[in-house]
């Protein structure tokens, strides 16, 4: 979660097309990338921060500047540049993820609750923008809308784990079985709430979501591990 895989692989493929023609922000981008990477914290900071000069609003270089600022302990400065982010792209998991620990870790899981709750309502009244793919002549731009299409059930299964992190069974799965509506044929979120329900000893409906997953997708990411973790066979 806390890590921004995601983002390093997305960072280091627009540093890697830049080429030799990099522009400074990229510049910077990629020197604070490799700082990043390298555990160098307040260096990388000041670098991503020197990048924002250029664009404030960067989603990408917001990011691992807030990442920098988690990872110094300096939480505020990181809540700031990850709204930044969440705002000029509200797709991206691993931005509201990070701004959720943060909110959590600050002795606020009530604002915690609010962000994620506001995030998923937008994604869940976001349409389904592909169709301008097929339709449309002019570029496709809509990456950000599909992103949020299409993570629609991801964002609801992330507000019933901090549910379930501050001990509200009961809420957190309200918001699993409302993924579970959202997404009835997703292996991934079949296989999530499983988990949940596995973990709360409801081991019948854990196994009937677990064999549900395996039937869609045996290959699913995770799957065979949790199905062994909880005990159980599936047909």
């Amino acid at each position: 979660m806390i890590n921004g895989k995601q983002w390093l692989g997305v960072l280091g493929v627009v540093v890697l097309l830049a080429g030799g023609c990099q522009s400074p922000a990229l510049r910077l981008s990629k020197e604070g990338l490799a700082q990043y990477k390298s555990s160098d914290y307040p260096t990388a900071y000041e670098t991503f921060s020197k990048a924002l000069t250029y664009d404030q609003f960067n989603a990408e270089n917001n990011y691992y500047a807030g990442m920098s600022a988690f990872q110094m302990g300096r939480y505020d400065t990181a809540g700031y540049h990850l709204r930044l982010a969440w705002q000029k792209d509200p797709s991206l998991g691993d931005v509201k993820e990070a701004l959720t620990e943060i909110l959590i870790r600050e002795g606020k899981p009530d604002e915690a609750l609010n962000f994620l709750d506001r995030d998923a309502e937008l994604t869940a009244k976001t349409k389904d923008p592909r169709l301008a793919k097929t339709v449309n002549k002019r570029p496709y731009k809509l990456q950000t809308e599909e992103g949020m299409y299409l993570r629609q059930a991801d964002d609801r299964c992330r507000v019933a784990k901090v549910y379930e992190k501050l001990g509200d069974l009961d809420n957190a799965a309200v918001n699993y079985e409302r993924a579970l509506t959202m997404a009835p044929h997703d292996p991934e979120i079949l296989m999530t709430a499983g988990q949940f329900y596995a973990r709360v000893n409801q081991r019948t409906k854990a196994a009937k979501l677990f064999e549900k997953a395996y039937n869609i997708d045996p290959q699913t990411p995770g799957l065979a591990e949790a199905i062994q973790k909880s005990n159980m066979t599936v047909k």
